[in-house]
This record gives structure tokens, sequence and C-alpha cells, in this order.
């Protein structure tokens, strides 16, 4: 994640209890915001993924409970759903893990492909979740 110096970035311990998640917090004008980054493995186990995304569920449910203004989530979660990408074929980890921000009030913002490997293979496992996606002024994918 990038910052500028005079940003008023904290980083937030205790509120994750994801193994690679960064959770911040930025505080303007009284108002709460925050952003959270993580990474899930594709090589999870399922009672990984069920720890993954009881882990996930916790903190959508603590940063709720902190009354933000708004909260963004970014990741590579490695799911595949038809409604972020019509291309997709839904697989089970992309109904679990789009159903838990959903029933927080996230709104998934990404609807174009986030990894390709070649002209036929490409899918949307890149999301981003937010609270108040109209605060939100554009999203994008750049694929290098």
């Amino acid at each position: 994640m990038y910052y500028k110096e005079h940003f008023p970035i904290i980083k937030i311990d205790g509120l994750c209890a994801l193994k690679e998640c960064l959770v911040t917090g930025i505080i303007v004008d009284k108002k709460k915001f925050f952003f959270s980054c993580l990474y899930r493995s594709p090589s999870q186990t399922q009672d990984k993924f069920e720890e993954f995304c009881n882990d996930l569920n916790l903190l959508l449910f603590d940063v709720n409970n902190v009354n933000s203004t708004l909260s963004v989530i970014i990741g590579d979660f490695k799911s595949k759903l038809s409604r972020c990408w019509s291309l997709d074929k839904d697989n089970a980890e992309g109904r679990e893990i789009n159903s838990l921000p959903s029933a927080c009030g996230y709104s998934q913002l990404i609807n174009k492909p986030t990894h390709v490997t070649k002209e036929s293979s490409s899918s949307c496992i890149d999301l981003i979740f937010a609270t108040s996606p109209n605060l939100i002024r554009e999203t994008g994918v750049e694929l290098s």
C-alpha cells in the first residue's frame, strides 16, 4: 500500500485475525475511513478456507461496529462468481466469499477480469468491496 507522508494513516493491529491482511484507518474531519487489503492462498484446505471465511466475517463485523463513513476491502480472493464477471463460472469459494460482505452492507465494485493467463483464460479473482460505493469516484482494472 502506498500513501503520502502527510496522510493521517494508522495501521490497526488486533482488528483482524486474517494472517495476510493489513487494516488501516484514516480519520479526516472526525470521519473514520477503513481500508483493508488481504490475500487468500489458492492452496487452502477446506478447513483453512472455513477459517478464512470466519476471520473475514469477524473483520466485516468489527469494522461495521466502529461506525465508519466508508470501509473498503480489497484483495486477491481467488474466488469466481459470474455475478462479478459474466464469463466466470461460479465456484463454492466465490459464492461464500461474496455472500459475507453482501450480508454486512458491502457492494462488490469490480466487474472485469483481473487475472489473465492467456487470451482464453481470464477471471475476476481480485475484488473490491465498499460500504458506501457512492463515495468511490472510480474503479478499474489495469493488466500489464
